[in-house]
C-alpha cells in the first residue's frame, strides 16, 4: 500500500514537472516574444503619441508669443518660461527656491489628503454598508457637499488663523467629498450575487463585510482617491493665493503682484507636473488591485 501511495506522489511530480517545463518552453517560443514585441511596440506609440501633442502644444504656444498679439510679459515666450525656471531653482525670485515651495505645497498637500483618506472611506463604506447609519448621515452630507472648498476659506481663518491648520482643513474639505462618494458607491455597487453565495455558504455579516464587500470595492475607492488627489491640488494653491508665506501658491500671487507671466506660467506647469505624477501612481495601484481594469 505505501508502494502505491509513493508512485501516485512520484507520478504527480513528475505531471508538475511536465506542466512546468511545457510553461518554459512556451514562454521561450516566438509566439511569446511576439506578443511582448506587440505589446512594447503598443506601448512605444502610445507614447510617441503623447510626445507628439506636447509638441504641437508647444508650438502653438510659441507662434502665439512670436505674432506679438500680446506683450511678451503677458504671454511668455518658451526660453523667457525656460529662464524663469532656472531662476526659481536658483532661488533669484522669492526668498525661497523652488524645490522650498515644491515641499511646502507637498507636505500640506499629503496630510491634508491623507486625513480625507481615512475619514471619507470609513464614513463612506459605513453609509454604504448601515442603512441607519446612511439615513442619518447622509441629509448633513447633502446638505454641505454642495458647499464649494474655497467657500470655506473665510471661515477657515476665523476658526483656525492663517497657520498650516486653516490649508490643511481646506484640502481636506476638497478631498474628504470624492473619498465618501466613491466609497459609498462602491459599496452599494457590489454584486448582490456575491453577498447571496456567501450567505449561503453560512458566512457571518462581518465576514461578508471583511471578505467580500471590502475587496469589490476597492476599485472604486481608489478611483476616488484619483480624483481626491487633483482636488487637493487644487484646494492648496487656491488656500495658499490668501495667507501663506511659502509654497506654489503664494508663489504665483507674488508673480501676479510684479506682473510676472513666465513665472506664474513656471508655477502651473509645476503643479500640472506633480498633479500628473500622483495621477499615474493612482493609477498604477488600480491596476495592480483591479488588473480588470487596465484599460479604464
Amino acid at each position: 500500500m505505501h508502494r502505491y501511495r509513493c508512485w501516485g506522489l512520484h507520478t504527480e511530480k513528475k505531471k508538475s514537472e511536465k506542466m512546468m517545463c511545457t510553461q518554459i518552453k512556451r514562454s521561450k517560443s516566438p509566439l511569446f516574444f511576439k506578443i511582448n514585441l506587440k505589446t512594447i511596440l503598443y506601448n512605444l506609440r502610445k507614447s510617441l503619441w503623447s510626445i507628439v501633442s506636447i509638441l504641437i502644444f508647444l508650438v502653438v504656444w510659441q507662434t502665439i508669443a512670436m505674432t506679438g498679439i500680446f506683450p511678451p510679459y503677458l504671454f511668455p515666450p518658451i526660453p523667457f518660461v525656460a529662464n524663469a525656471f532656472r531662476e526659481l531653482t536658483l532661488g533669484g525670485f522669492t526668498a525661497f527656491t523652488l524645490w522650498e515651495n515644491i515641499w511646502a505645497s507637498m507636505q500640506r498637500v499629503l496630510l491634508g489628503f491623507i486625513i480625507a483618506m481615512v475619514t471619507g472611506i470609513s464614513l463612506g463604506i459605513l453609509m454604504g454598508w448601515y442603512r441607519k447609519f446612511d439615513q442619518l448621515i447622509d441629509p448633513i452630507f447633502e446638505i454641505f457637499r454642495p458647499i464649494p472648498p474655497i467657500a470655506w476659506i473665510p471661515l477657515a481663518i476665523l476658526w483656525f488663523g492663517i497657520g498650516e491648520a486653516s490649508k490643511i482643513f481646506i484640502i481636506w474639505i476638497g478631498s474628504f467629498i470624492p473619498c465618501l462618494i466613491n466609497a459609498y458607491v462602491g459599496v452599494k455597487t457590489v454584486d448582490p450575487i456575491l453577498i447571496k453565495a456567501a450567505k449561503t455558504l453560512g458566512a457571518k455579516d462581518k465576514h461578508i463585510f471583511r471578505e467580500v464587500v471590502i475587496p469589490s470595492s476597492i476599485p472604486q475607492i481608489i478611483g476616488g482617491l484619483r480624483i481626491a488627489i487633483g482636488s487637493a491640488w487644487a484646494c492648496v494653491v487656491a488656500a495658499e493665493l490668501i495667507a501663506a508665506t511659502k509654497g506654489l501658491g503664494f508663489m504665483l500671487m507674488i508673480a501676479r503682484e510684479w506682473i510676472r507671466a513666465d513665472i506664474m506660467v513656471c508655477g502651473m506647469i509645476t503643479i500640472g507636473i506633480i498633479g500628473y505624477f500622483f495621477d499615474y501612481c493612482m493609477k498604477r495601484l488600480q491596476i495592480y488591485v483591479a488588473p480588470w481594469l487596465k484599460r479604464v
